[in-house]
Parts: structure tokens; sequence; C-alpha cells
């Protein structure tokens, strides 16, 4: 992905949640290592991935009618996946899962 690239799809992504999250708190991260080889899209993951468990309190906007977003009204319990660009010494968010809780 280029530079050009990676600046609109973060423009994209923020303007697609700007009027429909009011605010994204976080109350716990932790590495994630339990069952990596039984998550959802397993197949896209690469060797070097790091996995958190993440808790979050999400308020949504009052106006939002949207239902298609990665997030609900109150605790969200996801896995973030981090990868690492080695050309641009960065990294990145490559996968974002919903995380069952016993």
């Amino acid at each position: 992905m280029s530079k050009e690239d990676e600046k609109e799809s973060l423009t994209n992504f923020t303007n697609k949640y700007k009027n429909v999250i009011k605010s994204i708190k976080l109350k716990s991260i932790e590495f994630y290592s339990e069952n990596i080889d039984k998550l959802d899209k397993k197949d896209i993951f690469l060797e070097g991935d790091i996995f958190f468990a993440v808790e979050l309190d999400v308020k949504l906007a009052e106006d939002n009618v949207r239902s298609d977003i990665l997030f609900s009204e109150g605790d969200n319990r996801k896995i973030f996946v981090l990868n690492y660009n080695s050309e641009e010494g960065k990294w990145h968010i490559s996968g974002l899962m919903e995380r069952e809780v016993p």
C-alpha cells in the first residue's frame, strides 16, 4: 500500500465513524495467545503478527442509525491484530474481531 493509499484509507476510516462514535475509552489491554489457530480469518494472519485482547467502553453518537459498524454501545471485547511493516518502520492494525469471553 502506498503512502497516498494509506492516507486515503485513514481518511475514509475516520469519515466512516466520525458521526457514529462519540467516544472510545480503553478499559484494558493484554497480549492474547489463546487459541489463535481457532480464530476467524486465521488464514490471513502473518508470521510475527501480535494479538491483543482489548476491552473498550464505547459511546455511540445519539443520532447514530447505522448497524454496520464494528462497535456497539457499552462494553466491547475485541481482538486487535497488529502487523509490522518493515518498509515503513510502523505497526498497523491488520485485523479486528470479536473476542469470545466464556
